[in-house]
């Protein structure tokens, strides 16, 4: 009996590991499926829609569209007609660039708002990658940088801060400070604790690893997080939070959840935000 007990349980194991090897596999290959969930949408449809939200399409001098930007920046308070700061909206997994026009709300009249859209979501051609993303991410930022003079910040979301994160590791000197909202640390730890009986540090394809990214950033960073994130973990982005040794603030939202953050941090939360980035 017992024999055959060891027997029975070293079969049972096999077959677990069998199938955790096919859903590994299989997970290679549809990781991204799983991943990013973009929203699709004509550009009529979405000019009528940005037309209702009060945003123009945001074009690369060389005609490409890039994502969707405030049709003018404020002018400043000297009367001088320069503008203020530029934010560069990168926004979460899901969904288009249009649904994040309430960034407009918490902070247009402080920054001007471009919010750009990811390869694959939206009206934009091509499929969403960790390597897309970035790449799109650092066109609409140079593309900022090369029209115009006052500083350009990057506003991750959620899936966005890796994307930020990406993209002021390429540019540390040039990035006038990063706001993130509900970042991580990196991606795999994040699906580490999703799937905890899968191998996901071995088979992620798209890691967004922030916490190795930001070593080389040194400008101000905020970091607002939802104390019931079902999403992302807390602790992960409190732990991105205490491994910068930049400037830096953090709010947690207690009661919020990872889609409520937004509409929980009252405008309270806002003012702080935007208090804690320099003035040009």
């Amino acid at each position: 009996m017992y024999d055959s007990g060891v027997g029975l349980a070293r079969n049972v194991a096999a077959a677990a590991a069998g199938l955790v090897i096919l859903f590994s596999l299989g997970g290679c290959a549809l990781q991204r499926r799983l991943i990013y969930y973009p929203a699709r949408i004509d550009m009529p449809a979405a000019e009528a829609m940005a037309g209702q939200r009060g945003v123009d399409p945001w074009y690369a001098r060389s005609g490409e569209f890039l994502g969707w930007r405030e049709p003018r920046g404020p002018v400043d308070a000297s009367g001088e007609g320069r503008q203020t700061p530029r934010v560069l909206v990168l926004h979460g997994n899901a969904g288009h660039a249009l649904h994040r026009t309430f960034y407009r709300t918490h902070l247009g009249q402080h920054w001007h708002i471009h919010i750009l859209e990811y390869p694959g979501f939206g009206v934009r051609d091509g499929r969403p990658s960790e390597e897309s993303l970035v790449a799109a991410a650092s066109q609409g930022f140079t593309e900022l940088l090369a029209t115009g003079a006052s500083p350009v910040y990057l506003l991750g979301e959620s899936l966005g801060t890796g994307v930020a994160a990406a993209v002021a590791a390429r540019f540390p000197d040039e990035v006038a400070g990063l706001l993130f909202i509900t970042p991580f640390t990196s991606l795999e730890d994040v699906a580490a604790r999703h799937f905890p009986l899968l191998p996901v540090r071995l088979i992620l394809q798209d890691r967004y690893d922030s916490v190795e990214r930001l070593r080389s950033y040194h400008g101000p960073l905020f970091v607002l997080l939802a104390g019931r994130d079902e999403v992302v973990p807390v602790d992960l982005g409190e732990r991105l939070f205490q491994g910068y040794h930049g400037r830096k603030e953090m709010i947690v939202v207690e009661q919020a959840e990872h889609n409520t953050v937004f509409s929980l941090a009252g405008q309270g939360v806002w003012q702080q935000i935007r208090e804690f980035f320099p003035s040009p």
